[in-house]
């Protein structure tokens, strides 16, 4: 009898961080990858914030507090709301949902976000970030939809962008591929996956395809997620890239027919 539970070997792992070891294999050889996949902004916390955290950190605030957020942080959120979103919110309003999205950030970090608010230099370095991610967002979506087979929206709010690739996934005969792989290799992998791997191998963009986000429903659909939160010029390289990708069907076929990389 083993140590766990045969069901305990079904637990799989975060599906946005399974590009992480493969990314690292190509680098190791080498390679440059444009990293597109994991959405961590590359912005440096701001110097008034981080002087706070230490502050703090040198006040030994650095023990357990009130699981649900210290009570003046929740006062700066509720007044941050009120004057920005012109509704009435109370700091006890937030304890519930901050006791079912997190329980004990450290203190002292809770304390550098409420100067974050607080601060007249917070305003400042926040809308730095929106300008250049939205900058960043028009450049990639911009880009993605001059390449044939590309459909991509512009969102309002994120630092993601799901182009749609089914065009591409058909013009480099994807689909065809995929239809012909053996069904238990089909049931691992998607169109979607074969080109983000495709991409990822053969022309160095870290990606997620659509069933990274769940399997269920996910077949009819061909889509993939880029993250902006990556620099600029490596974005730019990103969207040359993709184009090369796009065009390159002889890549594909010899990438499909070596038979690795297939999820």
């Amino acid at each position: 009898m083993g140590l766990y539970a045969d069901r305990a070997g079904r637990i799989d792992s975060e599906n946005a961080f399974k590009m992480g070891p493969l990314i690292r294999l190509l680098e190791e050889q080498g390679r440059d990858v444009v990293r597109c996949n994991i959405g961590e902004p590359d912005f440096p916390v701001p110097a008034f914030i981080k002087e706070e955290v230490k502050r703090q950190i040198d006040l030994d605030n650095t023990h357990y507090c009130d699981p649900q957020g210290i009570p003046s942080l929740r006062a700066a959120i509720a007044r941050q709301l009120s004057e920005t979103r012109g509704i009435r919110a109370e700091a006890e309003v937030f304890k519930n949902l901050n006791i079912n999205y997190f329980s004990c950030t450290a203190a002292y970090n809770q304390e550098g976000v409420r100067l974050g608010l607080e601060s007249p230099e917070g305003p400042v370095a926040i809308r730095k970030m929106v300008d250049t991610f939205h900058m960043r967002r028009d450049l990639v979506v911009e880009g993605l939809n001059a390449i044939p087979g590309i459909r991509c929206l512009k969102p309002k709010g994120t630092f993601y962008v799901f182009p749609n690739v089914e065009g591409v996934c058909r013009n480099l005969g994807i689909m065809e591929a995929f239809e012909a792989l053996p069904e238990k290799i089909r049931r691992e992998t998607s169109p979607s996956t074969l080109l983000q791997m495709f991409l990822l191998f053969e022309h160095g963009v870290a990606t997620l395809d659509r069933k990274s986000f769940g399997r269920i429903g996910a077949a009819p659909f061909h889509y993939l997620r880029l993250s902006i939160a990556t620099g600029t010029e490596d974005l730019k390289k990103g969207v040359e890239r993709i184009a090369a990708c796009a065009a390159d069907r002889e890549g594909f076929r010899r990438f499909f027919a070596a038979g690795e990389h297939f999820f």
